[in-house]
């Protein structure tokens, strides 16, 4: 029950306990299922993934800069920027 233990609070917990039940009585097995427990499971840690809120306020900000630039180029009226602002939610 060692790579149970060991598998606490991954993502993967309840297949690696099934998996050690179920093949833990052979030496391939279990090692294979400690391999898997002691493995990153490549869940991001504290403070390395970007939050929803900031993601969307730099989306936006790079939307209304390329709006910006399209007006500036006269690919865009006034009115057409305006509108396209406006969207923008």
């Amino acid at each position: 029950m060692l790579p149970t233990l060991l598998a606490g609070g991954k993502k993967n917990y309840t297949t690696i306990l099934w998996l050690n039940i179920l093949l833990g009585w052979t030496l391939a097995g279990w090692i294979s299922v400690l391999m898997w427990a002691l493995a990153n499971d490549d869940k991001p840690g504290p403070g390395t993934a970007t939050p929803p809120l900031r993601r969307d306020i730099d989306s936006r900000k790079a939307l209304v800069a390329r709006l910006q630039q399209l007006r500036d180029e006269g690919i865009l009226t006034q009115e057409e920027f305006m509108k396209h602002l406006r969207g923008i939610k």
